[in-house]
């Protein structure tokens, strides 16, 4: 459980779509309802929340199901929150915790994708 924006996020691991997920639900107060039940961060079951002196939010993950990058390693992953409140991976993650030469954008089709040293997905630079 954490809050952010004055919002009580009370978050959980749940098998989602066949993936091991961190769930959350949102309320406006610590007693709830909770609602917005929604997949956070996928195949990221067991993680749990922080966040940075800078404000930026993370999620510790495990990868404990077939659906996952990786395979029971530990990491983390930077996410960030919807207009509507819910949490989702953040598009940009920190190089710090990629691999070199991983791209620094998630989705596909940013105009702003590069590595993490400095080339294009594509490996010109």
């Amino acid at each position: 459980m954490f809050k952010h924006n004055g919002k009580y996020y009370l978050t959980a691991a749940a098998f989602y779509h066949g993936r091991y997920s961190s769930v959350a639900a949102i309320s406006d107060t610590l007693t709830g309802p909770y609602t917005q039940w929604h997949e956070a961060v996928p195949c990221g079951g067991g993680g749990n929340y922080f966040h940075d002196a800078q404000g930026n939010w993370y999620c510790t993950y495990f990868g404990n199901d077939d659906q996952s990058p990786w395979r029971e390693k530990p990491g983390i992953v930077r996410i960030d929150f919807a207009p509507d409140g819910k949490i989702f991976i953040a598009d940009e993650q920190p190089a710090f915790i990629l691999q070199p030469g991983s791209p620094t954008h998630w989705r596909k089709g940013s105009s702003e994708a590069t590595t993490t040293d400095g080339s294009s997905p594509g490996g010109a630079k």
